[in-house]
C-alpha cells in the first residue's frame, strides 16, 4: 500500500481535476473507493456556501482543509492506494484440458498424448500466445501442476500434499521455449521446490518400526507431533489416516520395549534405533552434509 497525497483547488462546491473522484452526499461519510483519471466532486444537499463547505470537509477523515480565500478553497488530501499490481492478463486454457482431471501418468511431465499434443500446438503459436493449462493432477502422486505461457516467459506452478494434509508449493520460469524436455525439467524442479516447501509447513514426524524376527519387515507406525502439531490438531495428526499421535497399535509390541523406542522418537527426527528384535526408523533422510 502506498500513500499519497494531492494537493486540490476549486472554486465553489464543484472540482474538476484528472486526479480523483469522491462524492459526498447528505452528511454521509465520504466513500472508501477513490479512482484515479476521473473527475473528484463534492456532492452534498447541505453545502451552499463557503461555512457549510468548511464544516463537511472539518468531519471528514479524508480531506484537511488548508485554506479558504474568498471562494476559492484549497484542500491536502492523502489517500491510501492500493497497488493494483500489473494488468490483468486473460489466459486461454488449453481445449486438451477439459475433459481431464488427471494430466499426466506417474508424475507431472509424463502428459497423455492429447495433452502433450494440445502444448506442443500452443507452443507453436509463439511466445505472444497467453495460454494456461490450469491445475491438473498426477494420476498415482498427490502432486498437481500448472504451465502457463507468461510475458516474462513459461511458468510452472506446482502443488503436492500428503496423507496429513501438509501443503508445500513450488514454482519455476523459464525463458520461452518450444522444447518440451526443458518444461518437464522445470516442473521437476518446481516439484523439488513444493517438497521443500511441505517439509517446512509438516505438523509431525513419521517413523516405521521393523521387526527382526519377522524378515525385517514392516509392522507398526509412530506419528510425532511436530512444530505447531500438538498445538493445533489435539488428540490426533491432522488429514484421515492415522487416528492418534504415537504407536498406532498396529502389532503387539512388548510394552517396555515401545517405552524405550517412544523415548529415542521423541529425541531423534531421523535415523535408527534397535531395541531387542525391534527398530525404529524415521521417515526422513539425515539433512545433515555426507561426507
Amino acid at each position: 500500500m502506498t500513500t499519497r497525497t494531492y494537493t486540490l483547488s476549486f472554486d465553489g462546491i464543484t472540482l474538476d481535476t484528472s486526479k480523483l473522484r469522491m462524492e459526498k452526499r447528505g452528511g454521509k461519510e465520504v466513500m472508501d473507493f477513490f479512482y484515479l483519471d476521473e473527475n473528484y466532486t463534492i456532492q452534498d444537499d447541505e453545502i451552499v456556501d463557503v461555512d457549510s463547505l468548511r464544516k463537511a470537509i472539518e468531519e471528514s477523515d479524508e480531506c484537511v482543509l488548508e485554506s479558504i480565500e474568498g471562494e476559492r478553497t484549497t484542500l491536502k488530501v492523502t489517500l491510501d492506494l492500493y497497488d493494483s499490481g500489473p494488468p490483468v492478463i486473460e489466459y486461454e486454457t488449453l481445449e486438451c484440458m477439459s475433459s481431464h482431471m488427471d494430466g499426466a501418468h506417474c508424475g507431472l511431465g509424463d502428459w497423455y498424448p492429447e495433452i502433450e499434443a494440445g502444448i506442443e500446438a500452443a507452443l507453436k503459436k509463439g511466445a505472444e500466445y497467453r495460454w494456461t493449462t490450469g491445475w491438473y493432477a498426477s494420476k498415482k502422486e498427490i502432486a498437481s501442476a500448472n504451465i502457463s505461457n507468461t510475458p516474462d516467459g513459461i511458468c510452472v506452478e506446482v502443488s503436492v500434499s500428503d496423507d496429513f494434509d501438509t501443503p508445500g508449493l513450488g514454482s519455476r520460469s523459464i525463458a520461452f521455449t518450444t522444447d518440451l524436455e526443458e518444461i518437464r525439467q522445470a516442473i521437476y524442479d518446481a516439484w523439488d521446490d513444493a517438497e521443500g516447501n511441505q517439509k517446512e509447513n509438516r505438523m509431525y514426524v513419521g517413523y516405521s518400526v521393523h521387526d527382526a524376527t519377522e524378515g525385517g519387515g514392516w509392522v507398526e507406525t509412530y506419528i510425532k507431533a511436530s512444530g505447531e502439531g500438538a498445538l493445533w490438531c489435539g488428540d490426533s495428526p491432522p488429514g484421515d489416516n492415522y487416528h492418534t499421535w504415537g504407536f498406532q497399535n498396529e502389532y503387539d509390541i512388548p510394552e517396555d520395549v515401545k517405552d524405550q523406542l517412544e523415548e529415542w522418537a521423541q529425541s531423534n527426527d531421523w535415523g535408527s534405533h534397535t531395541v531387542g528384535d525391534f527398530t525404529i526408523k524415521g521417515w526422513d533422510e539425515d539433512p545433515r552434509p555426507k561426507d
